[in-house]
């Protein structure tokens, strides 16, 4: 409808495509007809890719801060130092009023929904909420048997792709991560989620030392622990998009999703 058609999914797209799948199950049927119109025929997962796709176009340069944001181990969040262009609060913010705003035309709001659905995501992947000394994760060389890529990219992609599922069936697989908390998690603030994220920080990095190759040599406990933590961050992260999506139309809690079929 408003925003260029999707292409075939890159690598790393399946944790977004998780989080649209939790969320769709907590959304009020008043959301579900709010937003259909500015989905152009996609899911929620789908349209939660664009925000990634475009970080290669030059008239989206301006975006390239709004994925993440950087903070000092023990420094407060609230009173973090914001780049020129903004960092992922400040977008989520934005967009997250844009949304509201029912006086926008529907193009504005179609693109603030798809924004709204990315930045969601982004603010519970850990290393979203990154030290600047290594980029997020970025400057860690890691190694799994074989297999060598970097720190941020293990919690993007690895530890979700490592399972072998379909994002549909990994999103029905964690579904039940949330049994008992679709009251409490939406309650909380993205500048909470962000806190989260921060707070996490002592498993991310509790990987040991280089190897003499300059790789840090992962453990099978420690991919173990962090899959754990991805996939909790995964299903909160879809439970409170949903809740933040219904604030906008619906009135009343989540109500938990129905196991018994």
């Amino acid at each position: 409808l408003v925003v260029p058609p999707m292409t075939a999914l890159a690598f790393g797209s399946d944790g977004h495509l998780i989080v649209g799948y939790v969320a769709d199950e907590y959304l009020c049927a008043a959301t579900r007809r709010a937003i259909k119109p500015l989905m152009g025929g996609y899911s929620l997962g789908d349209i939660g890719i664009w925000a990634d796709r475009i970080r290669s176009d030059p008239d989206w340069y301006q975006a390239s801060s709004w994925h993440y944001l950087n903070v000092g181990d023990r420094q407060s969040i609230a009173r973090r130092r914001r780049p020129p262009r903004g960092d992922v609060l400040t977008a989520l913010d934005k967009f997250q009023r844009q949304l509201q705003d029912k006086s926008l035309d529907a193009q504005m709001r179609a693109q603030a929904l798809r924004f709204v659905v990315h930045f969601v995501a982004d603010v519970h992947q850990p290393l979203h909420v990154g030290r600047s000394q290594d980029q997020g994760g970025n400057r860690i060389d890691v190694r799994v048997g074989d297999y060598s890529t970097n720190l941020h990219v293990l919690w993007d992609s690895y530890l979700i792709l490592q399972a072998g599922l379909e994002p549909l069936a990994y999103a029905q697989q964690i579904a039940a991560l949330a049994n008992g908390k679709v009251d409490t998690w939406p309650a909380s603030t993205p500048l909470g989620w962000a806190v989260e994220s921060q707070n996490l920080r002592p498993k991310i990095y509790a990987y040991g030392q280089l190897a003499g190759n300059g790789y840090v040599e992962l453990s099978s406990s420690y991919l173990s622990a962090s899959k754990d933590i991805v996939e909790l961050r995964l299903v909160q992260a879809g439970v409170r998009l949903a809740g933040l999506l219904n604030a906008i139309d619906c009135d009343g809690p989540l109500k938990e999703r129905d196991d018994s079929s």
